[in-house]
């Protein structure tokens, strides 16, 4: 009964919850929002103490951010009739200058439906229908835009949506690892939900969701497909579109990041950096932000372009990514961080579960506290002179919530023990009653469910000892191996116990008469009966 306790008391605890914990942070890749949403902000408060101590790279990016009203928007997104201004801004563009448009869906002049009725109104009517020249006009107009819109100087951004043909081939430093490792250090992203087919257009995904790093490049039928800001940035440095093939120009490795031709951007293994700009650092490039209608009425634009709904949160933060690439604003989670922040985890673990327990309160606080320090610390070294970034809000959010978890275990425990010696002593003192009145049978019932303390077990030492005066060296065996059961080398315990079989066998041969004795006994009575 003892024992069933004690293993209920261990499998319903606060302890076994922080080892299950531990367990889930380790092998889960979904974590719920509250979780993900405390670790973004230890890590912003972090992020944001590192960039006070560190410098800055000096602003070189031109970046034009041009906010177009959501009425306008909405046409270029419903119809090629609506798409005038569009067609205007693009002719106001610089020959040299890099446009990327931030789309909400793709656009519909480049459908298959819209293409194949111009050409049967075309094929249909011919010189005799009036409105011959308004269609040739149209299909003229569709023309100069789709080819603009193809030009290697125009990207198209998708929003969490891609359908872009060709990805990048993976050059894998790490073949010599088993596949098993690599995926669990290496991990690949998730493939995108979703992909919208245009057969002339190519759209580049931009990753909404809102997180600290931001990804370069996602997973598209195992190939890796460019997100938005890359391609942009691609086209920035006159490189073509990525094609499949050994002679691409646009490469990515694990253990080495992005190559384009001699430029190299460096990212995790995940394909992701951490930028300065934006949301999460707080920090805003320096940008020039004008709204449409003063673009078309003014001078040619030059530079990079972005172009997107006014109101859209998607067009900041894309225009925040892009400005980081260009001035090399960003950090770098390491190749070798995802193991260490896997020990991390387990040593945590470890610390909270198994050696909190066993210390001080003083030493269990100050050793949690000077953990917490050193990650907080080693991020901000890491980020501050070697440009890492080394997230490890998750290690360091388990400590925090889990050092007054195991401290509340504690108390529970110091609660239950002092219930337990409560009880103990009542039972050892009701035993010593009845040992002082010879109730040998009802002490051992008193001190048999009692722990094994140092008191406990000395009364059960005593106990045998009072069976074995009496003779009864059965009772007797019976409480010392239930003693040696208890504590392995207590006293001389088995000691005791070879020298009472001894004893109890002797007593059992003795006991029983042997036929000699039965025959004498027999002559003796008929002698006595004559």
């Amino acid at each position: 009964m003892q024992r069933l306790t004690q293993l209920i008391f261990f499998i319903f605890s606060l302890r076994t919850a922080m080892l299950l914990v531990a367990v889930w942070l380790l092998v889960s890749d979904r974590l719920p929002a509250a979780f993900l949403h405390a670790q973004d902000q230890i890590q912003t408060h972090i992020f944001r103490l590192g960039l006070a101590m560190s410098e800055l790279p000096t602003p070189k990016t031109q970046l034009t951010v041009i906010h177009v009203p959501d009425e306008e928007y909405d046409h270029w997104l419903v119809d090629l009739s609506g798409s005038v201004q569009l067609e205007q801004l693009i002719d106001k563009k610089d020959e040299s200058a890099i446009l990327g448009l931030v789309l909400e869906r793709p656009l519909p002049l480049a459908q298959p439906a819209a293409e194949e009725l111009l050409g049967e109104i075309q094929r249909g009517r011919k010189a005799r229908d009036v409105h011959y020249t308004d269609v040739q006009d149209l299909l003229a107009r569709r023309e100069k835009l789709l080819t603009a819109l193809t030009a290697p100087s125009t990207v198209l951004g998708l929003m969490d949506q891609s359908s872009h043909e060709h990805g990048i081939v993976v050059e894998d430093g790490f073949t010599r690892y088993p596949q098993a490792l690599r995926d669990w250090l290496w991990p690949w992203p998730a493939p995108l939900p979703e992909t919208v087919i245009s057969p002339e257009l190519q759209y580049f995904p931009i990753d909404s969701a809102p997180s600290p790093s931001r990804r370069l490049a996602s997973l598209e039928d195992d190939q890796v497909v460019p997100m938005f800001p890359l391609q942009f940035w691609a086209a920035s440095q006159h490189l073509p579109p990525p094609e499949s093939g050994p002679e691409q120009v646009l490469s990515w490795r694990r253990d080495r990041g992005f190559a384009f031709g001699i430029e190299e951007i460096a990212t995790s293994v995940k394909a992701e950096i951490t930028p300065l700009y934006g949301a999460f650092s707080g920090i805003r490039a320096s940008m020039r932000q004008v709204a449409l209608s003063a673009v078309l009425g003014g001078e040619k634009l030059t530079g990079w372009i972005l172009v997107g709904r006014d109101s859209s949160p998607v067009l900041e933060q894309s225009a925040q990514m892009i400005a980081s690439l260009g001035d090399g604003a960003f950090l770098v989670e390491p190749v070798w961080w995802p193991v260490v922040q896997k020990a991390l985890m387990v040593g945590a673990a470890v610390f909270l579960v198994l050696l909190v327990p066993l210390w001080s309160l003083k030493w269990g606080i100050g050793i949690s506290a000077t953990a917490l320090l050193a990650l907080a610390g080693g991020q901000l070294v890491g980020q501050s002179l070697f440009g890492y970034w080394l997230p490890c809000g998750d290690v360091w959010l388990f400590i925090a919530v889990g050092l007054p978890v195991m401290l509340l275990w504690r108390l529970k425990k110091k609660l239950w023990l002092n219930l337990f010696e409560r009880a103990d002593a009542a039972s050892r003192a009701l035993a010593s009653i009845a040992l002082a009145e010879g109730r040998l049978e009802d002490t051992w019932r008193h001190l048999r469910p009692c722990r094994s303390t140092p008191e406990t077990l000395d009364a059960l030492y005593q106990l045998g000892q009072r069976y074995e005066l009496i003779g009864d060296f059965a009772n007797a065996l019976r409480v010392f191996k239930h003693l040696r059961r208890r504590r392995w080398r207590y006293r001389d315990v088995s000691v005791q116990i070879k020298r009472l079989r001894a004893c109890l066998s002797y007593q059992q041969i003795h006991d029983q008469p042997s036929h000699e004795e039965g025959f004498t006994d027999d002559a003796a009575r008929v002698s006595a009966a004559g």
